[in-house]
């Protein structure tokens, strides 16, 4: 271990995380390849560094493990919050001291003291080692909309304030707006409250659902109107925290295990796949897909 820095990635240092996740991670990765998505949602100026953490080899002078995290404060600087996820967990193809993956965790724990910490989209090794420290683990819900068959129409006045559901997980506006509207890429639009992408492809269309502002509303006939207005085939959301009731009564309905609801679209996978998740933290947790890295382009 003593030939081993445990420490950030350095800004002048890009190109070796960049080709370290090529190489090791994916042959031609979307953060490999496109500095200003890496920078976006890794690159933390106030600190003159990149939110990962490496074991850097003092000897080859290369990087043998990374691990990324992207903060609460990575869009909204003024946070003082400390909740944190974890995202790209990878090492290079050589044999390493037992161990030293888990030192740039403990490193980041000791470090960055946060007040909570997860990650999504993990395997079935990364979960066992979260659960053998205490952390919680599950899968997220995936709820849906589909287009009515025959969709009737009706009065629908303005919903008051009064009755808009109240988020106690929601995250600060300067978040919201450099999270979603100042994304470099993606479109997000907000419909009462609640943050969408349209997605289409040569099968069909897709609302999805990717977080919720601190007041939001939707039924059964926003829902529908969501889908008239978009031209798209269903709409869905994957969470964990918000109650199944609350679901019910906006309108959405639970995935069934039989049932064929698409997660990832950049190449369209038609299979039913499972989304682990892993979190530390005293209080209540609240996931969306909004989450972490988990709503990137992977092809641009």
């Amino acid at each position: 271990m003593d030939n081993y820095q445990i420490r950030y990635c350095k800004l002048d240092e890009v190109d070796k995380l960049q080709d370290f996740i090529h190489t090791y991670w994916k042959n031609g990765h979307i953060l490999s390849r496109n500095k200003e998505l890496l920078d976006y949602q890794h690159k933390n100026v106030l600190e003159n560094r990149y939110n990962f953490a490496v074991a850097f080899n003092k000897t080859t002078e290369q990087f043998d493990i990374i691990l990324g995290f992207i903060p609460h404060s990575q869009y909204d600087s003024l946070y003082k919050g400390r909740e944190i996820w974890l995202a790209i967990w990878m090492k290079n193809d050589k044999e390493l001291p037992r161990g030293l993956g888990k030192k740039l965790l403990d490193f980041i724990e000791e470090d960055y003291q946060p007040s909570s910490i997860g990650s999504i989209g993990i395997n079935d090794t990364i979960e066992q080692l979260y659960i053998s420290r205490g952390w919680k683990n599950g899968i997220l819900d995936i709820w849906y909309f589909l287009k009515p068959c025959n969709l009737i129409s009706f009065e629908k006045s303005d919903v008051p304030e009064s009755d808009y559901y109240f988020n106690p997980f929601h995250k600060t506006a300067n978040y919201y707006h450099n999270r979603y509207d100042k994304h470099p890429f993606y479109k997000y639009n907000t419909f009462q409250g609640v943050i969408y992408r349209k997605i289409v492809t040569d099968k069909g269309t897709c609302l999805r659902i990717v977080d919720f502002k601190k007041h939001f509303y939707l039924d059964e006939y926003y829902l529908s109107e969501l889908l008239a207005e978009a031209k798209a085939d269903y709409i869905d959301c994957l969470n964990h925290g918000m109650s199944s009731e609350l679901f019910l009564k906006m309108g959405f309905h639970k995935r069934s295990n039989k049932m064929l609801i698409p997660q990832w679209f950049e190449p369209l996978d038609l299979g039913v796949k499972e989304i682990k998740f892993a979190y530390k933290s005293d209080k209540d947790y609240f996931i969306v897909k909004g989450d972490s890295d988990q709503d990137r382009p992977t092809i641009l």
